[in-house]
């Protein structure tokens, strides 16, 4: 691994990483709470993905008074290439505008682990190149099917390269997509 990508490694605790199958080179993305989620195959080598709401925030900002800053996406998948913002939801969604507000907040806990590894580990061009290409992504609308799918549907899209452009896909819940469908 890169010196980044230690470095990143170091400053998460062990329990905010998603495990990734080496050989397969994939992962399950999920929600422990509804017990779904998909597979995001053919990851670059060199990824991690970070569980970015398991960080919790309201010890620190009155979550009861400010919701919105207390919001995050489900994960952000980093490699040397780009970071990758991603929120899973499943049926009804409270629309767009909250999904974007997760998008953000996971946006601003990556900023925050970026300026750690800059300033306190004086590392100036930590992750440099990859927070230069950011996207973000919500995969919606799953449907709890007993075999798997391949179905994924994407919207016509230009750039997903802000929160006001996110990527939306629908992918049944016992499928997958490749990594390379995150991003326009």
């Amino acid at each position: 691994m890169t010196t980044d990508f230690c470095l990143l490694e170091k400053l998460l605790n062990p329990t905010a990483l998603v495990d990734i199958d080496p050989g397969k080179r994939e992962a399950k993305l999920f929600e422990t709470w509804k017990e779904y989620g998909i597979y995001v195959k053919k990851l670059p080598s060199e990824t991690l993905i970070i569980k970015a709401d398991n960080f919790s925030p309201d010890k620190i900002i009155d979550c009861q008074n400010n919701k919105d800053f207390c919001k995050r996406a489900d994960y952000i998948i980093v490699n040397e290439y780009e970071i990758i913002f991603v929120e899973l939801k499943y049926g009804k969604t409270n629309g767009k505008k909250h999904i974007k507000q997760q998008l953000i907040g996971a946006q601003c806990l990556m900023d925050y682990l970026i300026v750690i590894g800059r300033r306190f580990f004086n590392h100036p061009n930590f992750l440099k190149s990859a927070s230069e290409k950011q996207y973000f992504v919500a995969i919606v609308n799953f449907k709890l099917n007993k075999r798997p799918t391949e179905f994924v549907k994407k919207q016509k899209h230009k750039a997903n390269n802000s929160p006001e452009k996110m990527l939306c896909l629908k992918v049944g819940s016992a499928g997958s997509i490749n990594y390379k469908q995150l991003f326009s």
